[in-house]
């Protein structure tokens, strides 16, 4: 049973478009993690020529693996923001903050997914006549668990962002109560706890603990699935 919130009736619309914005993330979500898991990747260890060489051999993969992650960040942003309207009125400290690190984690991480399938592409062609640059300039905007990469250090600070957002919401909404909104904060919240031990694993270099990224994809699904219910339930 969903639970009923008090919002202002003139900002049902913001609620509907956030609902929806939450399907269509859940929907690319799903598509990234399908994938992830079928399309080829480096090997673990690999160097920076290997990776230019095997970005440049698998350049349709480079694109469908980092498109769908930049779309989500921007999906995100109007869902939010309706769940900011949603808490606003019964915990005005939580609807603030879950808008405020919510709406900075596709501002950070987006650029970051941008240069993969535009800069890294151009890289890996420059490689097959200028090596030296290209892996010199790879280094620092390539995607890749090295302390060098300037992109994927972006993006985990966007996961740190979201992890804020998604605990701020999760405990509006578990605090408010009723089945829905309790599932969709703890869901949340989850997401938010695995996205923090996945940044602790990038900046410790840990790959047992960097997985902790890879599974908040799969639990920001629910999440994402049951904010997007809880939205559209209450318009």
């Amino acid at each position: 049973m969903a639970a009923s919130f008090t919002f202002a009736e003139d900002l049902d619309a913001l609620v509907l478009v956030g609902g929806v914005s939450a399907f269509v993330a859940a929907a690319l979500t799903l598509v990234w993690l399908v994938i992830m898991v079928a399309l080829p990747s480096p090997a673990a260890g690999s160097t920076a020529d290997d990776e230019l060489a095997h970005i440049a051999a698998h350049d349709g993969a480079q694109i469908a693996k980092f498109l769908p992650t930049t779309l989500v960040a921007v999906a995100y942003i109007p869902t939010w923001l309706g769940l900011g309207v949603l808490l606003w009125d019964e915990a005005p400290a939580a609807a603030a903050l879950s808008v405020a690190f919510g709406v900075l984690y596709p501002a950070i991480t987006a650029p970051g997914y941008w240069m993969q399938y535009t800069v890294v592409r151009g890289l890996a062609d420059l490689a097959h006549t200028d090596e030296i640059t290209a892996r010199a300039a790879y280094e620092i905007v390539g995607f890749h668990d090295r302390p060098t990469s300037m992109s994927a250090s972006a993006v985990i600070l966007g996961y740190t962002l979201w992890s804020f957002a998604g605990l701020a919401a999760g405990i509006g909404l578990v605090t408010h109560g009723g089945g829905l909104a309790v599932t969709t904060g703890i869901l949340s919240m989850v997401t938010a706890a695995l996205m923090v031990v996945g940044v602790a694993g990038h900046i410790a270099r840990n790959r047992v603990l960097n997985m902790g990224v890879f599974l908040s994809g799969v639990t920001s699904l629910g999440a994402t699935i049951a904010t997007a219910l809880l939205l559209i339930s209450q318009v």
